[in-house]
């Protein structure tokens, strides 16, 4: 998977914001970007999909997020950018 420029520019502002730029590491396994800061981890992949909707194709995008042991699927990308700067905030 390779971040869309403003899945790139939108992280790169919450750890701007927070101030971990230094400290944060960025890996990608099996699909899925994680983020790991601290020993937390943080990790998303997204899932485009296309439908047949009134005769025209329609692409969209499904992202998969994992943090703190928990899993949760989002339809847009500003819920999963929400859902990253709470997390960003548990950071100490």
């Amino acid at each position: 998977m390779q971040l869309l420029r403003v899945e790139h520019e939108d992280i790169d502002k919450l750890l701007v914001e927070q101030g971990l730029t230094e400290k944060v590491m960025l890996v990608k396994r099996k699909g899925w970007l994680h983020l790991e800061i601290g020993g937390k981890n943080f990790a998303f992949h997204r899932k485009q999909e296309t439908n047949l909707i009134g005769g025209q194709f329609c692409d969209h995008y499904i992202y998969y997020v994992k943090a703190e042991g928990e899993t949760a699927e989002f339809k847009y990308w500003r819920q999963v950018r929400a859902r990253l700067s709470e997390w960003l905030t548990t950071i100490p």
